[in-house]
């Protein structure tokens, strides 16, 4: 669960981001520019969720 939870907010981190920061347009759901920001914005919060979270 915690996975998926991860995964949106990291989609919507990635948007916010692209759009932010890097003046990229989303532009629908079916863009394959929208996937790849949402698939690198899920793995950056899952990765930093992970070394804060990670007990040596």
């Amino acid at each position: 669960f915690m996975t998926l939870l991860l995964g949106v907010l990291g989609a919507v981190v990635g948007g916010w981001i692209s759009s932010g920061l890097f003046n990229i347009s989303l532009r629908g759901f079916f863009s394959p520019v929208t996937w790849i920001i949402a698939i690198l914005g899920g793995f950056l919060v899952t990765f930093l969720y992970n070394k804060l979270t990670h007990k040596a």
